[in-house]
């Protein structure tokens, strides 16, 4: 007698409907019961004939399920299985009112087709499959069945999210899709349209990041039927936008752009189309952009896109283009000061100088008034100062020399001449620097108080560009003159009595002593510092710069300053944040010194909730190079038992990653609040999961699971599953690997 495959044995029994009966599942009753809303969304969307539509996707399901007796693999079984069963599921959900959805919601035979024996069969390849990979079938249906039992619907969401991630990584692609419709069916519980969208939005994220660029098609097109059913304007505006926008960065641009026309409210529409423009313009699809600006019915709105147009082409040097959308600008707007100065730049800075010129003598500056500046706008000073400064770093300086003499605006010449001096300086030609940076210095002093620069506020302040130019001669080797300029910067910092004196004097004092630090005046600055006179604003422009120093890999000058800290809570913090970073680049010895001087600071803070914060990470910083006991005695320290117990968590899941199993069990155990003891055992089980103790971790993992549903709080207790979940679904992930 010949044998037969058992995918043929499967097929014939699905096909033919032979063999047992069983009783139908949940996953396989909630996949053929639609709920009321998922029908209104079918309703809202139902083709001429739902019946051709649903025989349509039956007949697809059914040649699924014939092509199994082609497969030999399990895995590939049982995806298949799981594609026919999400056409049943479409045919439910989206066409309940057709004559085959009928049949499948009462489990009725259609033909030769029989519900319940399909189910039967999708189980057993569940079982076939689950046989060959025991563990990872384990610890990713324990953690979808702890997904399903979460309380807070968005938390459950996150859960479906998650696993279906993770069930993709070990190739169950269809079964994730399946757990999507899960979430889907999840999300629709809300009853508020708004947040139902939001909640199907980021289903349809997931699933596009996930490969399922159909899938999340249909999600959004059921979105659609929702918003469109608000009645609300703004309310429904709103969802417009979310809605289009979404389609846009998914690749549905069309769609995208189709409802952002749809959408009633000016202000929604004009954002909407503002985002859509500029992802087009970030992408470099220009004519693409133009279209969008089209769409906008305002001309002031479609002139300033096609600028923001005119000036990407111009920055990434297709300057016949961009001078082409100058011209479209100019038959809807008179102004294109902005994009001809945006141009001329970029074609200085790409090095076409003559071209620059020619642009930016076409510019005409226009008398303007308004609250912050009244007088002419200074985009040809602008200009000029751009081509100058390019000319110099070109090594052009008699030419930018040249150039600099048509700015006529003086706060853009003192930037010319500084740059240029700077040029000077590094190409070899020390004097005419120095003598061109104190010509700068003198005509800041000759721009009048009543000057407005940017959005300032009061006289003009001119400790700013002299600061600038002291970086600048530092930059140039002219240490000592830089050291007199960043003087005279102070000295005038000191005199700032505009409204709210103290603070505009403290932050122009930190900002010079920033630039001396990074020039590496560290004394200097800590002196400017010193001029400060509130304590609590000095210790944050030290831990500011401090914290700049460190960012630049200067841990000295970083400690040095920290250490004149008076304020007890910023000190600790930034001593904390250099022994971090002493931890990757230094020997341990010195971070673990730096580690027990924090300490010793964060003792001295009385504030529970500021000590308690900053114990912890210190505690975190000791566990994270190996160092458990201090780590543990830190933790000790917290004075709230939560924080503390947490803390103890971490380092226990930190030993059993580092192998130290019977300390991590033993801090485990001391951890008498459920949900974060449930917390600290799924941690340790991952990291005897991914040591190769796989028997173990389900053990382990089974007893955080136990502890977490014995937590009496609905919040807690979802926060102890979902963390369990994750890190079972990870491990299903590892172990498959």
């Amino acid at each position: 007698m010949a044998s037969i495959s058992l995918s043929q044995a499967i097929l014939a029994a699905c096909i033919l409907s032979i063999g047992t009966t069983a009783t139908v599942d949940v996953a396989w009753r909630d996949a053929v019961t639609p709920s009321p809303i998922g029908a209104a969304i079918a309703q809202a969307s139902l083709p001429a004939d739902a019946n051709e539509a649903a025989n349509t996707l039956f007949v697809e399901a059914l040649q699924i399920i014939a092509n199994t007796s082609q497969e030999n693999d399990n895995l590939a079984l049982l995806n298949n299985f799981q594609r026919a069963q999400i056409l049943f599921d479409r045919i439910v959900s989206d066409y309940p009112s057709s004559q085959i959805s009928v049949q499948l919601m009462t489990r009725q035979r259609v033909g030769t087709f029989d519900p319940e024996e399909f189910h039967n069969q999708l189980q057993l390849a569940q079982e076939l499959w689950c046989n060959e990979n025991e563990d990872v079938c384990f610890f990713i249906y324990s953690a979808r069945d702890m997904a399903a039992d979460l309380a807070d619907l968005d938390r459950r969401l996150s859960a479906f999210l998650w696993i279906a991630w993770r069930e993709t990584r070990i190739g169950l692609r269809e079964g994730a899709r399946l757990t999507y419709r899960k979430a889907i069916v999840a999300a629709n519980e809300s009853t508020l349209r708004y947040p139902r969208i939001n909640r199907l939005l980021g289903i349809a994220r997931a699933q596009m990041r996930n490969g399922y660029r159909e899938d999340a098609e249909l999600t959004l097109n059921n979105i659609v039927a929702i918003a469109r059913q608000i009645e609300e304007t703004e309310y429904r505006s709103t969802a417009m936008r979310s809605i289009a926008e979404t389609q846009f960065q998914l690749g549905f641009e069309d769609a995208g752009l189709t409802i952002a026309l749809e959408i009633i409210d000016d202000r929604e529409r004009l954002l909407t189309l503002n985002e859509i423009a500029n992802v087009q313009i970030n992408q470099d699809r220009y004519l693409d952009a133009k279209v969008t600006a089209n769409a906008y019915q305002r001309l002031s709105d479609r002139a300033r896109v096609l600028g923001n147009i005119a000036v990407a082409q111009a920055q990434t040097e297709q300057f016949s283009d961009a001078f082409v959308t100058v011209r479209e600008i100019r038959e809807i707007s008179d102004d294109v000061r902005r994009e001809l100065y945006e141009i001329a730049s970029a074609q200085a800075e790409a090095g076409f100088f003559d071209a620059s010129l020619m642009t930016m003598n076409s510019v005409i500056d226009q008398q303007i008034t308004g609250l912050f500046y009244s007088g002419l706008s200074d985009y040809r000073s602008r200009g000029f100062r751009d081509i100058a400064v390019s000319q110099a770093n070109s090594g052009l300086i008699e030419d930018s020399l040249v150039v600099a003499a048509m700015i006529n605006v003086d706060h853009h010449l003192v930037s010319a001449w500084r740059e240029i001096a700077r040029a000077q300086a590094l190409a070899g030609f020390e004097d005419d620097a120095r003598i061109l940076f104190d010509d700068a210095i003198r005509k800041i002093f000759e721009i009048p108080n009543e000057y407005r620069s940017s959005f300032e506020f009061g006289p003009y302040q001119r400790w700013r560009p002299l600061a600038e130019v002291a970086s600048a001669q530092v930059e140039a080797g002219f240490l000592e003159e830089a050291r007199q300029t960043f003087a005279e910067a102070v000295n005038l910092a000191k005199t700032v009595t505009a409204v709210g004196d103290l603070d505009r004097r403290a932050s122009a004092l930190r900002s010079i002593a920033a630039r001396q630090a990074e020039a590496g005046l560290t004394t200097d600055a800590m002196t400017t510092l010193s001029w400060i006179a509130d304590e609590h604003s000095r210790s944050w422009a030290l831990h500011d710069i401090a914290t700049e120093r460190l960012e630049e890999g200067a841990i000295t000058d970083a400690l040095l300053m920290a250490r004149e800290i008076m304020g007890t809570e910023i000190r600790a913090e930034i001593l904390h944040d250099i022994a971090r970073v002493q931890i990757r680049a230094a020997p341990i010895e010195e971070a673990w010194d730096l580690l027990a001087e924090a300490t010793q600071t964060v003792m001295q803070i009385n504030e529970n909730d500021d000590r308690d914060m900053l114990l912890r990470e210190i505690a975190s910083a000791y566990s994270s190079v190996g160092f458990f006991i201090d780590a543990r005695n830190t933790a000790y320290e917290i004075s709230d038992q939560n924080e503390q117990f947490d803390t103890l968590s971490s380092i226990a899941i930190d030993q059993a990653e580092a192998g130290r199993m019977e300390y991590a069990f033993s801090i485990a155990s001391s951890i008498s609040i459920g949900h974060i003891r449930s917390q600290t055992f799924s941690g340790i089980a991952f990291a005897l999961a991914e040591a190769g103790y796989v028997d173990v971790a389900r053990r382990v993992f089974t007893d955080a699971v136990a502890v977490a549903r014995e937590v009496e709080s609905d919040r807690r207790r979802d926060e102890a599953l979902f963390q369990v979940m994750i890190d079972m679904s990870d491990a299903a992930v590892f172990v498959s690997q």
